[in-house]
């Protein structure tokens, strides 16, 4: 039907359309030059397949930089997913030369088996024992901070990475928390329920506001209403900045700890190989 209304308005239509196609939202997101997750899957997935032999040993390695995989004899099409994310992307979907058959000839073409990949600044440590969500999202910060200087090494784990992208927002967050001394969820849920409580009496406070200036009488009382209204306005615009900010904390802060302990896990399984290796020369 969108087609027909199209050439009824001579208007262009897509003909034959390629069912590998990027979504529209990603496809228009990427051609504005933000960063994507299928720009950074793209990414690792190139840097993967220079460092493979054999499909089955690409899989295994796009697994333990993070990725969710399922890929069998069983499945129509092999999928990738970073986690946290909502579902599964088909590797096809990310481009023709994403497809398991470009994937399997451009291992066989591209293989160089003396490449070694060379690994960025490890991550420092972070205790979970004595866990507060002001501290867990300074780390969570500096994490970003540390895989944005690295250009999104695959070294470190893809969730991770994906995160990177939202790194304004996760500042504000660690801002709201830092600035108001918040650690505990409690602690939030008490901002968040003081906040909301402010924000209800300053809204009744400029609904007063405007009252009055439907009723003024005096043009001299007039320029001092609009600035109360401006100021009451302006605060009201911050405390629900932060509302949003704190529930937003209070959604993802399970999420972001899990992240973490992941990559903490698999720093020390890389660490414990590397001075198994040592150990055996």
């Amino acid at each position: 039907m969108s087609d027909q209304i199209c050439r009824e308005h001579e208007l262009s239509v897509v003909e034959n359309p390629n069912p590998t196609s990027t979504p529209r939202s990603i496809y228009f997101a990427e051609k504005q030059g933000f960063e994507t997750r299928y720009n950074i899957m793209r990414r690792d997935i190139d840097e993967t397949i220079k460092r493979s032999y054999i499909p089955r040993f690409f899989y295994n390695e796009l697994r333990r930089m993070g990725y969710l995989i399922r890929y069998d004899d069983n499945r129509k099409y092999a999928t990738i997913q970073i986690p946290g994310t909502a579902h599964p992307t088909k590797f096809k979907t990310l481009g023709e030369e994403y497809t398991e058959e470009s994937i399997e000839k451009r291992i066989n073409e591209n293989f160089h088996p003396n490449r070694e990949l060379k690994n960025p600044q490890p991550i420092e440590w972070y205790d979970f024992s004595v866990f507060s969500l002001r501290g867990l999202y300074e780390y969570h910060y500096y994490v970003l901070e540390m895989i944005h200087d690295n250009n999104r090494h695959p070294y470190y784990n893809a969730a991770l990475r994906a995160d990177v992208k939202k790194m304004e927002s996760y500042s504000q967050q660690a801002i709201l928390l830092c600035r108001n001394k918040i650690d505990t969820v409690e602690q939030l849920q008490s901002f968040m329920d003081k906040t909301q409580s402010e924000i209800k009496g300053l809204c009744h406070e400029r609904d007063r506001i405007y009252t009055q200036i439907s009723r003024y009488t005096n043009e001299k009382d007039l320029p001092e209403l609009l600035i109360k209204r401006d100021k009451s306005t302006i605060i009201i615009s911050g405390l629900r900045r932060d509302l949003k900010n704190s529930k937003t904390i209070m959604e993802r802060s399970t999420g972001i700890a899990e992240k973490l302990m992941i990559a903490q896990t698999q720093e020390q399984q890389r660490q414990m190989k590397q001075q198994s290796r040592q150990w055996e020369r």
